[in-house]
């Protein structure tokens, strides 16, 4: 369910892309950088329950850091269950 949720949250990223810009080079460009921003804003490089004050408030906005918790969650149930 959460996979399908992630893939879910991507293709709307990509539709919503897709949609603001005018050729597909630049709609790639835009989702490269996009997708780099929020990997590291959402935590996929330095998890967000680390950070503190205004940050992770912004890095819990991204569907990045749902997807890395809710994975770990997953993870650790799997190993203490």
């Amino acid at each position: 369910v959460l996979t399908v949720a992630v893939a879910l949250a991507s293709s709307a990223l990509g539709l919503m892309i897709g949609s603001l810009v005018d050729s597909s080079k630049k709609a790639a460009n835009a989702g490269t950088l996009l997708g780099f921003v929020l990997m590291l804003l959402g935590g996929c490089i330095y998890p967000t329950f680390w950070r503190e004050g205004f940050l992770k408030y912004v890095a819990m906005a991204t569907p990045h850091a749902h997807a890395v918790m809710g994975y770990m969650e997953l993870m650790t149930s799997l190993v203490v269950g």
